[in-house]
């Protein structure tokens, strides 16, 4: 695939397919993720990768935390605050999202089910999480960890 054709096609994914990813691919698309910058070729990063029946057990109890209420604690917090602008378009996009879902804003119960399904990785068959240590969680690492996740985005439909 074209590289400006990967670019322009990427999107947010809404409601993945149930097909297993072998394998096969996982490593592929691990091994070519390699090449992707990091600061000073620091390569701060760690994979892991979670399939199968693991998965399933944590998108099961993260969509039930999300329905039962119960707050998650991110390692790395939102803004408290946002520039106008920034915040003006998060929210256009969030009111997009809902509206082409056909959810209502006043429809309480459709958004919280968007949101468990949210917390549900929206069926995802595969996590890759990726980690720094946390004395690393600094400014460039941040923005290795961004890199490292958009070539794994660009690369995923090639593969």
């Amino acid at each position: 695939m074209e590289i400006r054709t990967a670019i322009r096609q990427r999107r947010s994914i809404r409601c993945f397919k149930s097909d297993e990813i072998s394998e096969n691919i996982i490593r592929e698309i691990l091994e070519e993720v390699r090449w992707a910058p990091s600061w000073g070729n620091t390569q701060p990063w760690e994979f892991y990768v979670v399939t199968g029946e693991t998965l399933k057990k944590f998108k099961k109890t993260n969509r039930q935390h999300c329905i039962n209420g119960i707050s998650h604690s991110p390692e790395i917090e939102m803004p408290a605050v946002f520039p106008e602008a920034h915040k003006k378009r998060y929210m256009t996009v969030g009111k997009s999202v809902l509206s082409s879902l056909g959810i209502a804003r006043e429809d309480k119960k459709a958004r919280d089910r968007y949101y468990a399904d949210m917390f549900n990785l929206f069926n995802a068959p595969c996590l890759i999480v990726i980690c720094i240590d946390n004395t690393l969680c600094i400014e460039y690492a941040m923005i290795d960890v961004g890199l490292i996740s958009q070539t794994i985005c660009l690369l995923a439909p090639a593969c």
